[in-house]
């Protein structure tokens, strides 16, 4: 049996609920399992039913999320008296609980966004709800951000999911914070919902349309952050974070997966990989390296980019890495994983000092997310 926390009568799991209910606003039946209860069904059913009964929570609802003519997802939100059972025991609780409220045309974005937070917590992140980043970051209430994500290592990175239906007008906001933030949120994630979304986005971003101020018109540039910008699909991005949540993790299963050894990889606290050694001895590179991971790969040396999460920054190093780069750089040609023709289409595929080497989807499900 749980072992009581409060004298509200609610287990140290219940307690939890209740802090992430608050926390995060609104949860869906199926999130709240993913997170506590990953092994029945029946035990969250339960305890959604007694904190209920003890009026802790509301639930109702949500209506057209199955799609038409299904019972819609049940989501639950926490109540005053829930409230005040954390207050007893000890916890923070700042205003009142009509600070909680969510716009019913705001609901459909926040359960997405705890879709994330549902999943990659389980793996050891660290995630910020819109509020506490918009407040921590001194940013526009009205910004779409969902939120920050801080991975076991302390990188942090703002994230946004896109519905595949996404309008051209989200998009522009979209990029105009990506552009307008990067100063103080240096890395960023991109959650898509299918391949419209995937694809819009890359086209924005890399050819934006030129913008109207009165009479002039301005021609936009490229998004470029200069640090990592990624764009992944939902299901595949909470798969690979979730068992892969630092880079080097992921990088040591694709050298097993491919056949290649790891010389070095700078690490993702920003060393600069000059110098030194690396962690487990590997030693750093003296001279410049415009790529992070060095590999030998059938007895050549050469950079590894992993476009898994279609990092649009290392999309631009890959273009820009010219002849001269490839002298001056130890004649070490990319390997590139690629697995879509949207990754193959926006590279320079001309340039012979690259090498694509094409998954396809299927296989990162199968053999390394699994």
């Amino acid at each position: 049996m749980e072992k009581e926390v409060t004298g509200f009568g609610v287990t140290e799991r219940e307690f939890h609920i209740l802090r992430d209910l608050y926390t995060y606003r609104a949860m869906t039946t199926t999130q709240i399992k993913k997170k506590y209860f990953p092994d029945t069904k029946q035990a969250v059913n339960y305890v959604l039913n007694k904190l209920r009964k003890r009026k802790m929570i509301k639930s109702n609802i949500f209506s057209g999320s199955r799609g038409r003519g299904k019972k819609g997802l049940s989501y639950h939100r926490i109540t005053e008296t829930g409230l005040e059972c954390l207050i007893r025991y000890g916890m923070p609780v700042e205003g009142q609980i009509q600070n909680l409220y969510v716009k019913p045309s705001h609901l459909h974005y926040l359960l997405l966004a705890n879709e994330v937070m549902a999943e990659l917590t389980k793996a050891g992140w660290q995630v910020w709800d819109s509020r506490k980043t918009k407040k921590e970051f001194n940013m526009d209430q009205r910004m779409n951000i969902h939120g920050l994500l801080i991975n076991p290592k302390g990188k942090q990175y703002g994230y946004y999911v896109m519905e595949n239906n996404v309008l051209p007008q989200t998009l522009g906001k979209v990029i105009a914070e990506i552009r307008d933030n990067n100063d103080f949120i240096k890395n960023f994630i991109i959650f898509t919902r299918g391949k419209g979304s995937y694809d819009r986005f890359i086209d924005y971003a890399l050819n934006p349309p030129d913008k109207r101020e009165g009479k002039r018109i301005i021609q936009q540039k490229p998004l470029y952050t200069g640090s990592d910008l990624k764009l992944i699909s939902l299901k595949m991005g909470l798969g690979l974070y979730s068992k892969y949540p630092t880079r080097d993790k992921w990088i040591q299963a694709l050298a097993e997966h491919i056949g290649f050894h790891v010389i070095s990889d700078i690490s993702e606290s920003g060393d600069n990989g000059i110098g030194d050694t690396g962690r487990n001895g590997t030693v750093k590179q003296p001279t410049r390296q415009s790529f992070p991971t060095i590999i030998r790969h059938n007895g050549e040396e050469k950079y590894f980019v992993d476009l898994t999460d279609t990092d649009l920054t290392l999309v631009s190093k890959i273009n820009n890495y010219n002849e001269h780069s490839f002298k001056l750089e130890n004649n070490r040609k990319v390997l590139v994983t690629t697995f879509n023709d949207k990754q193959k289409e926006v590279l320079n595929l001309y340039n012979q000092n690259i090498e694509l080497l094409q998954f396809k989807a299927e296989d990162y499900f199968n053999e390394l997310l699994t």
